[in-house]
């Protein structure tokens, strides 16, 4: 079969109009899978975001979770701090009745040949101080706090004092009115 020159430019033209088709056909697929790709990245980049603020919020609880704790055994530990210098006071004044006993110089001279003068105090206080994490708006801190074993002794001798005043005050008041009575 033979074509005439007019078949064989429509048939071209048409197998070319064709091929044009078939690439408009295939550059709307490509744009279209050209969106769909653009459109499951920012998908996937909007899940990864969504993860990471999950994964955040979840830290940021154990922190929290771990401050609360931290904080709580910051405060027992501040108790037993406490207990720990009343103990000691109270057993610094036995060590010290014990050592201005004679007889126990004497035993303690006997015993070794060496006399050695004892400490007066059993125990010491350097500083004291408890880890403390502090939450601000956007961060937590971990510091410390410092503990005042005598400040319980501060307010006693304060009180002793006031005492002491105030029987001051009465001895002379009483002072004052014998004088006054006596005139």
């Amino acid at each position: 079969m033979t074509f005439s020159p007019i078949e064989n430019s429509l048939t071209l033209e048409s197998a070319i109009l064709a091929r044009h088709q078939e690439l408009d056909n295939l550059q709307l697929e490509i744009t279209f899978l050209c969106s769909h790709m653009q459109q499951l990245a920012e998908l996937k980049q909007q899940q990864m975001q969504e993860n990471l603020k999950l994964e955040l919020t979840q830290r940021i609880e154990q922190l929290e979770a771990l401050s609360d704790i931290i904080n709580a055994l910051s405060y027992q530990l501040e108790i037993e701090l406490n207990n720990f210098k009343e103990i000691a006071v109270e057993t610094n004044k036995l060590y010290q009745k014990m050592q201005d006993n004679s007889e126990f110089r004497t035993m303690e001279l006997e015993s070794s040949k060496t006399y050695r003068l004892s400490p007066r105090s059993i125990w010491q206080v350097h500083y004291s101080c408890v880890p403390q994490i502090m939450k601000k708006i956007d961060c937590f801190i971990l510091t410390h706090k410092n503990i005042d074993l005598f400040k319980q002794d501060d307010k006693e001798r304060e009180c002793q004092n006031k005492l002491e005043n105030s029987q001051n005050c009465e001895h002379d008041f009483s002072e004052f009115l014998e004088k006054s009575h006596n005139i």
